[in-house]
């Protein structure tokens, strides 16, 4: 606009000129005039041009300065168009707090809606039409999201209008971070609502130990009257709590403990003493925080009376009692049933909940957490069998139930309930499980090798119908020795089985057993196989002593020192060799021989019933003897090796417990 000016002011002057050369008689007047006006027309513009530089420049120096002044300040500068256009300008400070670059999200109204929380959305959108129909100051706190949108922060927008240079309506303002101001004060009401708790007692004491605080709960309880004052409800008349709490606070850094004192009736509390020092280690003051637990004492009796009186009618019962408060690792209380249960006494049980977590089973620790977060969240009883860790350092089966409840008037979970001891029932379950195995196993070896015998006899039966026919006396005399010879081993066979299912069902007759009188007479039993193969046994002068069932054990040495005659090497003379080595809990018996061993393929199957490595012409047998051992030794609780080398001879070891 100013520079149209003085383009006009030049065209002025020119247009004077002109009239000045091309009139009549006072030509020199006219030019006169006319450049007179030329003179001051460029005046003129040039004072404009001056004017509207020096506003511009001032206007920008302001708009600088604010910028400068809010941004020192710490906040950013915005400005919004006062009509109803979406344009907005953002400083690089608004940028900056906003967690944004300039050239990712360009600066408008509605993009800065978007970020702001929807429940401050209109409130600012209200503060701005105001501003822009009214042009008042505002102030308005919002939370906007800052950086990728997922985090909020507090801030306030300051704004106010102004008019531009050419009297256009402009909002401006800036943009301060208030998020810690207003978390603090969120935080601050928090403790407020904390500190003014009905239930909370809170005090501060000097370096002297004299009050110099307490919290509104002391008159919301009516605690103080004419007769008590602050000091004097704490005084040692009142209250036994003093110098000597003091003492430990000054010693530990910390006192807690139960107290009570006496205003309008007598108060029991719990509290924490703590000593707070300055940066030079002298105590600056005390604070004691005390919660009142009437409440919790009265439910703490009541199911004290109540875990009392269970006690008292399942005295006779072999189950156990618990309960654990779970807010507090240290609270599992227990009957002395349930310690006995476990082999412990209550001087030697830790009662934390730590020390229980180490006592479950790895196995079965993760079922045991998932009933106990079933029974805190949805209430489920508990009921579960697990396998906790004996005062004897072996695991033993329990039965565990119990049931989740609420109590106090801070409404705690705890859990209570019984312990039962199952290890032996659950023993016998395994053993039945094992012997069903065993029995199926066993009934299926054994119909398969008596059917040997029967079809024997079967196919010879045929033969002696035809020989019969025939008249041939020669073989029909064949056919019924045949005949006979496979129901003299069948016969064998069912009384071999028999004589196994006897050794695994009856109980062990346990007495102290002398094991060099065992493997004599043992040997004795046998001498004339002994004595007839030629073969040589030599006995360690001193094999130890076991208690066992020495008819069961003499029956297994036996089979044992059988079978190395019987399969004896024929290119040498048996000799047996026995020797036993004390293992601590257990003695390792050793039977060695030298005769034709037993091939690696096989060792694993030597000791079940009916399985033999040779033929029936060659060594005979049933395959029982071996199946016998393993039985005996397995209801003694023990256990078997054998290493074998095929032409070099075979190691069997007994490893028997000294006592069952």
């Amino acid at each position: 606009m100013v520079t149209a000016g003085v383009v006009g002011a030049l065209l002025v002057a020119a247009e004077l000129e002109s009239v000045a050369l091309n009139g009549s008689g006072g030509g020199l007047l006219w030019q006169t005039v006319a450049i007179v006006i030329a003179v001051l027309s460029v005046a003129i513009a040039v004072y404009l041009l001056l004017v509207s530089h020096n506003t511009r420049q001032a206007l920008s120096e302001s708009e600088r300065r604010y910028d400068l002044a809010v941004s020192a300040y710490g906040g950013g500068v915005w400005e919004l168009e006062s009509n109803e256009a979406d344009d907005m300008y953002w400083s690089q400070r608004f940028y900056h707090m906003l967690g944004v670059a300039p050239d990712a999200e360009p600066a408008s109204f509605s993009r800065l809606l978007a970020r702001v929380h929807p429940e401050d959305k209109p409130g600012l959108v209200e503060n701005v039409a105001q501003l822009r129909a009214n042009g008042h100051a505002a102030e308005v706190r919002v939370r906007i999201a800052v950086g990728s949108g997922s985090d909020y922060r507090w801030f306030t927008m300051n704004a106010t209008s102004q008019r531009d240079q050419h009297g256009k309506m402009r909002v401006v303002g800036s943009l301060l971070d208030i998020d810690r101001e207003m978390r603090l004060q969120t935080e601050r009401a928090r403790l407020l609502s904390i500190i003014d708790h009905p239930l909370l007692y809170i005090f501060q004491f000097d370096a002297e130990q004299k009050i110099i605080y307490s919290n509104r709960t002391f008159e919301h309880q009516g605690i103080f009257t004419d007769t008590y004052s602050k000091e004097e409800w704490l005084s040692p008349g009142s209250s036994d709590f003093g110098a000597s709490q003091f003492a430990i606070a000054l010693r530990d850094g910390s006192w807690s403990g139960d107290f009570k004192v006496n205003g309008k009736r007598e108060i029991p509390l719990r509290a924490v003493l703590m000593v707070h020092r300055d940066n030079k280690d002298a105590v600056s003051h005390y604070s004691l925080v005390c919660r009142d637990i009437t409440e919790t004492l009265v439910q703490e009796a009541k199911l004290e009376d109540a875990l009392n009186q269970l006690s008292r009618v399942t005295e006779g019962s072999s189950d156990g009692f618990w309960s654990m408060n779970l807010a507090d690792e240290s609270s599992f209380q227990c009957s002395e049933q349930t310690l006995a249960l476990l082999g412990y006494t209550s001087e030697d049980f830790d009662f934390s909940c730590e020390h229980l977590e180490k006592l479950v089973h790895i196995e079965d620790y993760d079922a045991a957490r998932a009933a106990l977060l079933a029974a805190v969240e949805r209430g489920q009883d508990i009921d579960l069998e697990v396998r906790l860790l004996h005062a004897s350092n072996e695991f033993r089966w329990y039965r565990i139930r119990g049931r989740s409840y609420t109590v106090g008037v801070d409404n705690r979970h705890e859990l209570a309930g019984s312990i039962s001891d199952i290890n032996p029932l659950k023993r016998l379950q395994e053993e039945l499980q094992r012997s069903n195995l065993e029995l199926e196993q066993f009934a299926f070896q054994a119909s398969h090798d008596l059917k040997e015998p029967l079809r024997t006899m079967r196919t010879f039966a045929e033969h002696l119908q035809s020989d019969l026919a025939t008249g041939d006396d020669e073989l029909v005399k064949e056919d019924l020795n045949f005949i006979e010879s496979a129901g003299e081993r069948m016969s064998v066979m069912i009384d071999d089985l028999l004589r196994l299912a006897r050794v695994g069902a009856a109980e062990i007759d346990e007495t102290e057993i002398d094991l060099n009188e065992l493997i004599n007479d043992a040997v004795a039993r046998l001498k004339t196989l002994v004595e007839d193969e030629g073969a040589r046994v030599t006995v360690a002068d001193t094999l130890g002593r076991i208690k066992g069932d020495s008819t069961r054990l003499g029956l297994a040495v036996q089979n044992i020192l059988q079978n190395a005659i019987k399969f004896k090497s024929p290119e040498r003379q048996a000799q047996l060799t026995i020797t036993s080595t004390d293992l601590g809990d257990s003695i390792a018996l050793g039977i060695s021989d030298n005769g034709i061993g037993i091939a690696e393929k096989h060792q694993a199957e030597v000791f079940k019933p009916f399985k033999t490595l040779h033929s029936q012409e060659s060594y005979g047998g049933s395959g029982i003897g071996l199946a016998v051992v393993a039985k005996v030794i397995e209801k003694h609780g023990g256990s078997i090796e054998l290493v074998s080398q095929l032409n070099e001879g075979t190691t069997v070891t007994l490893v028997i417990p000294k006592e069952r």
